[in-house]
């Protein structure tokens, strides 16, 4: 090994041990205020969704029938007038960026209530509207829930890193945490969609104290995902700064069977046997390093689903929610 490919490969080990505690003032909120959904009506959402729900030939055509089925529009209209469920963006600080984000919380809650981290898919793209519904979906079965859009969205400070610094980002949601009265800081969990997988699998291995954990469309091994994928590596290029280091070292900064003994959090794994975008196998190496590491997880893969789960979400979503469940504890346990 030359000495260059060895600094590289040291530079990306320390970089991926990095420290889980706040830096000073992450996580503190900059300003909140009402969410509106972009589109006026429900209607003209499922309108929205049907011409870009597809982004490739690969993809499933948008389901009109299960998207009614799953968001209603009694959904939409309590995302609109908010009677219920308190819907709004955030911006808050890490490393010393103004970060946007969402906080969502049921409006009449009497007691305190578990907080869900939620770190989306997707790059340099904000949160996109159907799962900005499963936010308030989320808050309506009685959880306070924090979403990162991560910095670098176009007209935000910062840059996307797919995993890098921007790990930070999740992170932080911990410190906001406490500013929301609502919220019970014994039960705090996180879910990682995709790419937001990589980022929840990182924020666990570097110390993310939370109950439980949760992923779908699970991306763990970059560079097997990577191989004859020009897509995939054209993405790493574009937004990995640490793209060459990462490269030499077969993208295990970010994979998370490179360092799965550092995952102590039960985690519920969950994957569509159909995945083009993340090939069920990802799902499958995790669940193996974790075995051979000693962690706590349960797997599940449904067959012929694709990378959101469209057939299955509810049962996805319901089966999340009893895992979280069985990782709470009394508000005040040590």
């Amino acid at each position: 090994m030359s000495i260059l490919r060895f600094l590289l490969l040291v530079f990306s080990i320390c970089l991926a041990a990095g420290p889980a505690a706040a830096g000073p003032g992450d996580g503190e909120i900059v300003s909140r205020e009402r969410y509106r959904p972009s589109v006026g009506s429900y209607e003209a959402l499922i309108a929205d969704l049907s011409k870009r729900w597809r982004s490739s030939e690969r993809d499933p055509p948008f389901d009109e029938k299960q998207f009614r089925r799953y968001f209603p529009p009694s959904r939409f209209e309590e995302m609109t007038h908010q009677r219920n469920v308190s819907f709004e963006r955030m911006i808050y600080l890490v490393d010393g960026l103004r970060v946007p984000g969402f906080i969502v919380y049921p409006r009449h809650s009497t007691g305190k209530l578990p907080v869900l981290v939620y770190a989306r898919g997707g790059n340099a793209a904000p949160l996109e509207p159907d799962w900005r519904q499963d936010l308030l979906g989320w808050a309506q079965r009685g959880y306070v829930v924090l979403a990162t859009d991560y910095r670098g969205l176009p007209g935000h400070e910062g840059r996307d890193e797919f995993g890098g610094a921007d790990v930070n980002d999740v992170l932080a949601l911990a410190a906001v945490a406490p500013a929301i009265p609502e919220a019970d800081l014994d039960n705090i969990f996180l879910y990682g969609h995709s790419r937001g997988s990589i980022m929840a699998l990182n924020a666990l291995a570097r110390g993310m104290k939370v109950r439980a954990a949760a992923v779908t469309g699970t991306v763990s091994d970059l560079q097997a995902l990577s191989a004859g994928r020009e897509d995939m590596q054209k993405v790493f290029k574009q937004f990995m700064p640490d793209y060459d280091a990462e490269r030499a070292n077969r993208f295990c900064r970010r994979s998370a069977i490179c360092w799965a003994e550092k995952i102590k959090t039960p985690v519920l794994i969950q994957h569509g046997g159909a995945d083009w975008r993340s090939p069920p196998d990802q799902a499958l190496k995790l669940a193996d390093a974790l075995q051979r590491n000693g962690g706590s997880y349960e797997l599940v893969i449904y067959k012929d689903d694709d990378h959101r789960l469209g057939q299955n979400r509810e049962a996805a979503v319901d089966r999340i929610f009893s895992w979280f469940d069985r990782h709470k504890v009394r508000s005040g346990a040590q």
